[in-house]
């Protein structure tokens, strides 16, 4: 009985993690910016990054 219930429960476990690592869709095709004279990491990622710019540029570098 002991047996069983390792057995069934390693079977679980190997599932769960087969469903929750699967490949995810990827990051998507990279976007291209050329960066112009007065341009600022700041500004790049406040015009490509809608809300908080922090995140941009964060990604951005």
């Amino acid at each position: 009985m002991f047996v069983r219930i390792v057995v069934t429960t390693f079977a679980i476990m190997v599932l769960a993690w087969a469903v929750l690592v699967r490949a995810s869709d990827g990051a998507g095709p990279p976007r291209a910016y050329v960066v112009k004279p007065g341009d600022s990491l700041w500004s790049i990622a406040a015009e490509q990054y809608p809300g908080d710019p922090r995140e941009g540029v964060w990604k951005l570098q």
